[in-house]
């Protein structure tokens, strides 16, 4: 379902900025690979051990199932749930906490990749032994630079004293408060935003729609190859 910013939309808008609405929101799910491919076909186990609401904030909901798509997780496919609340009719994603929203790529894999590029290896350096290992060299540097990036909004829109004079990298692990920051800080904006922050756009943190900006619930199917980084 797409909504165009600006349109009148069902339910309420996003912190209360006009034209900005909650349509593509992601629960965040704490558990284990095989765990997951065990249970993930099992939708009232999955939403059972989901969280409250992101959009309404309604806690101990009784979700209701409403479909299922596949992503990408590394090269293989994965089952993703949509749940829908039952208190303001929005739908969510439940996204495992070792798949990056928006991605197909693993959190681990993306922390251990870019604690090896601090370290100063190269990119395929970094890469080897890990689920990017398969992936290009322009998907490692798109990371690389998507990081560099994010850092900057992130510090732009959460303004700290005790981080203002660090970039990039740094930057990101001190905002997380550990070395495992993609997995940290993607369990934080999941959980109390229900949106991704390394993929996909980051309009939401900035509050600040742009006229005709579209927003999906669902931001791209997956693809045969593992080139791509902007798996749903």
């Amino acid at each position: 379902m797409y909504w165009r910013i600006g349109e009148e939309s069902p339910g309420k808008i996003l912190g209360g900025t006009p034209g900005l609405y909650n349509t593509n929101t992601i629960l965040y799910i704490d558990i284990s690979i095989p765990d997951y491919k065990h249970l993930c076909n099992k939708s009232q186990v999955i939403a059972s051990r989901c969280g409250g609401c992101p959009c309404c904030k309604a806690q101990g909901v009784s979700w209701k199932v409403h479909g299922w798509y596949r992503k990408y997780w590394r090269t293989e496919p994965l089952l993703i749930l949509r749940l829908q609340c039952p208190v303001c009719w929005r739908t969510h994603a439940v996204m495992p906490s070792f798949s990056m929203p928006h991605a197909s790529h693993d959190t681990a894999d993306i922390d251990a990749y870019l604690a090896a590029r601090h370290s100063g290896q190269t990119r395929r350096q970094a890469a080897a032994g890990l689920g990017l290992e398969a992936f290009s060299y322009q998907t490692l540097k798109r990371i690389d630079r998507r990081i560099h990036i994010r850092a900057l909004i992130i510090k732009a829109c959460e303004p700290s004293k005790q981080t203002e004079s660090l970039t990039g990298y740094p930057f990101l692990c001190a905002k997380a408060g550990c070395n495992t920051m993609v997995a940290t800080l993607n369990r934080h904006y999941l959980l109390n935003n229900g949106r991704g922050w390394l993929f996909g756009n980051l309009l939401w943190l900035s509050r600040n729609p742009i006229a005709g900006t579209r927003i999906s619930h669902d931001l791209a199917n997956p693809r045969s190859t593992p080139g791509s980084i902007d798996s749903s």
